[in-house]
């Protein structure tokens, strides 16, 4: 089932779900320049693998991440990126 790409506007970043030759998971889309997730070092075709250390790695971890949107405070994510694992703490605007 095709699912439209999730807009964490606050954050600046958007996630879809994609497919690809190491796998299927919750990629980044796209980044709002100077906005939360970039200012991060969060970077386009990110792979989502964490949210505060909590696995975020199938399909119906939607919510989780929408969820994100909704928080105050400092997140952790865990990004695969060119086959290595980084963190970005991306905090939201005050």
């Amino acid at each position: 089932m095709e699912q439209a790409p999730l807009r964490l506007v606050g954050l600046g970043v958007a996630f879809e779900w994609a497919e690809s030759p190491a796998g299927a998971g919750w990629t980044v889309m796209t980044l709002a320049p100077g906005g939360p997730a970039d200012l991060a070092g969060v970077v386009e075709a990110d792979r989502l693998i964490a949210i505060d250390g909590t696995a975020a790695e199938r399909r119906d971890d939607r919510r989780a991440l929408e969820r994100l949107a909704e928080r105050n405070q400092p997140i952790l994510l865990t990004l695969q990126r060119d086959g290595r694992v980084t963190l970005a703490a991306v905090a939201p605007p005050e």
